[in-house]
């Protein structure tokens, strides 16, 4: 068992260093083999994504992992939170980027930005279940997603 967030940062390093040899090669069979690498470590972040991070509850357009701004020591993801007023009616949508960084002392810290103007409370639920999400254990055998 691995706890999700060093199965994601272990699958954004390897997948980095997949593309890392595209660019260095010459041989096309090689980029070949690479290319279907760096796809597999994607299609298993994404299911990853899909299975253990919040979708619903606020969160309704799910969570989107970052491949651009996200390596082996930090994570990011994209998402949205669909607020509601006071009258219990949809009031807009707060978009957000959690990052995960690695931390001596806690295993990780999370940093949630974006323009949560009245809605600053949300913050606390955001933390709370992205907290839940990133420390979940998952997989057996070498972290397979199943």
């Amino acid at each position: 068992m691995k706890k999700i967030y060093k199965a994601l940062a272990t699958k954004a390093y390897s997948r980095l260093r997949c593309i890392d040899s595209i660019n260095e090669s010459s041989n096309s069979d090689n980029i070949e083999n690479w290319k279907k690498w760096t796809n597999r470590y994607e299609d298993e972040i994404d299911n990853i994504m899909r299975n253990h991070f919040p979708y619903g509850s606020g969160v309704d357009n799910g969570c989107t992992f970052n491949y651009e701004k996200s390596c082996g020591n930090r994570l990011v993801i994209n998402s949205g939170y669909h607020c509601m007023n006071e009258n219990g009616y949809y009031d807009g949508w707060v978009n957000f980027t959690v990052t995960l960084t690695p931390d001596l002392e806690l295993d990780y810290k999370l940093n949630i930005r974006g323009n949560f103007g009245k809605y600053r409370h949300v913050k606390d639920y955001l933390y709370q279940i992205f907290d839940d999400s990133f420390s979940q254990n998952i997989g057996g055998d070498k972290w397979k997603i199943e």
